[in-house]
């Protein structure tokens, strides 16, 4: 099993990301993707990239959706602050809070799978990024009695206000032992492998 193979096979996106092709310039988006996971250990350290990487991820101001003033406002009512209109700079103000709050989320995550305690491959901890970074926001499905069904992230779209999920390593190792059984054997002796067969 190639490494590049599987990534590409599990979404097709990963291959025209920006960054994929900026590291991996061959048309084949396989080849384009090995070539990416074989230059990302070398620069993902950098804060260069780090910075450019979270630009490509975070919201952008155009995108946040006026409905998100007016439930800010509805809050800020409904904590006994009155009525607080919706002013440039109260636009601009929560905008900030937004974006910051989905960069210092994202950066959480880069700065877990470049350290050392995480000691996955170098294609999983891709995996790993590329899933955090579709991720959206978490919705709870309420049973009758008041118990929590069931959690499931909703699909980050270019209008998600909500910060990317916390950084957990423990999930992270129970995500990543699940698709080590799931490949099972696919994995013997490939640790370490990443070029084309």
């Amino acid at each position: 099993m190639n490494f590049a193979k599987f990534l590409y096979d599990w979404n097709k996106f990963i291959a025209e990301e920006k960054l994929v092709i900026q590291l991996g310039n061959h048309t084949d988006p396989i080849i384009r993707i090995n070539q990416f996971l074989e230059k990302i250990p070398s620069v993902w350290n950098k804060e260069d990239f780090q910075k450019e990487f979270i630009k490509n991820y975070i919201i952008k101001s155009e995108n946040i959706p006026y409905s998100t003033y007016k439930l800010e406002q509805d809050i800020l009512f409904e904590q006994g602050h009155g009525k607080i209109p919706i002013t440039k700079e109260f636009i601009t103000k929560k905008n900030s809070q937004i974006i910051e709050d989905q960069c210092n989320s994202l950066q959480a995550w880069l700065d877990y799978l470049i350290c050392a305690d995480a000691e996955y491959p170098v294609w999983a901890k891709i995996w790993i990024l590329f899933s955090i970074i579709k991720m959206g926001q978490l919705e709870k499905e309420i049973s009758e009695d008041g118990t929590i069904d069931s959690c499931v992230f909703k699909t980050r779209t270019k209008s998600t206000t909500s910060p990317f999920p916390v950084c957990n390593p423990r999930a992270v190792a129970l995500c990543s032992g699940s698709l080590e059984g799931f490949l099972g054997n696919k994995l013997e002796n490939l640790s370490s492998q990443l070029s084309l067969d």
